[in-house]
């Protein structure tokens, strides 16, 4: 099941829109900011919006996922600051010509 970085590979994304037949493709890496209020809003949202996270803990037992949660918070952790949950990523923005 594809995920939110399956075209995240060095020229992936580009082999896609290559393969699709655009032609003059470029893609662009654009930094984006997640933010929450809390470590604890960004566990929620965490939980109720990412099926395929949520797929790999239905695969587990309760005390594992709780194992799980623990560690998934404890990295997350180090995001917390006084304006709440911030962490940096970045999104791949593809465009061409068809």
């Amino acid at each position: 099941q594809p995920g939110m970085f399956s075209l995240s590979g060095a020229g992936v994304l580009e082999e896609v829109y290559k393969q699709a037949g655009f032609s003059d493709v470029a893609i662009h890496a654009a930094p984006l900011r997640r933010k929450y209020s809390s470590l604890q809003d960004t566990i929620h949202s965490l939980k109720g919006s990412h099926a395929i996270l949520q797929d790999l803990m239905a695969g587990l037992s309760e005390a594992d996922q709780a194992r799980a949660w623990a560690q998934i918070e404890q990295g997350m952790s180090q995001f917390v600051g006084p304006n709440g949950f911030d962490a940096p990523g970045e999104a791949l923005i593809g465009v061409g010509r068809k």
